[in-house]
């Protein structure tokens, strides 16, 4: 049996994180979903004691700042495999500082359900591996994505020839 992907989703907008809690509730992946608000104790509390699959967080959160949190959680969690999302124009580019830290994608709001379901289940897909990669090789804490993909190539390999088979798929 396969176990249940644990998912973390973190967004001031309660109305947005009640929506991607039903969407993810009622696909069909296998997933418990841990929502928050905001960033306090019960938050760090979930990051320190379950081994989190995907984050998925809103860039902008009131006062704070998506990003800045993102490092704290790289900080405890290496090998973490995060999507950011905003309403506003921000673009991949603007998180740039990440490389080499995590892996990361990002979506914009307002969210369509099926291209958020598509995008989780590749992101679960590439954390199956980069997750076991960032275990063994973050004591090192030099190592950069390209040095882990380089060391691990044919694995890689593999998950892009699953993802783009993934792809191939899903737009017959």
């Amino acid at each position: 049996m396969e176990k249940n992907h644990k998912i973390v989703i973190l967004d001031d907008n309660n109305e947005i994180l009640d929506s991607l809690h039903d969407i993810l509730n009622n696909s069909l992946l296998p997933c418990d979903v841990y929502c928050f608000s905001k960033v306090d104790k019960d938050f760090w509390d979930v990051i320190e004691d379950i081994d989190i699959d995907l984050f998925i967080i809103d860039i902008r959160l009131g006062d704070n700042d998506g990003r800045t949190i993102t490092e704290r959680i790289i900080e405890k969690k290496r090998g973490s495999v995060f999507l950011f999302m905003s309403g506003y124009d921000y673009t991949i580019d603007s998180l740039s500082s990440f490389k080499g830290k995590c892996i990361y994608d990002f979506m914009p709001k307002p969210i369509v359900q099926d291209s958020f379901i598509s995008r989780i289940v590749s992101l679960l897909n590439i954390a199956k591996t980069f997750k076991p990669l960032a275990a063994e090789c973050f004591p090192q804490l030099e190592k950069s994505l390209d040095d882990i993909r380089n060391q691990f190539k044919e694995m890689v390999d593999r998950d892009k020839n699953m993802i783009e088979a993934f792809r191939n798929n899903m737009y017959k």
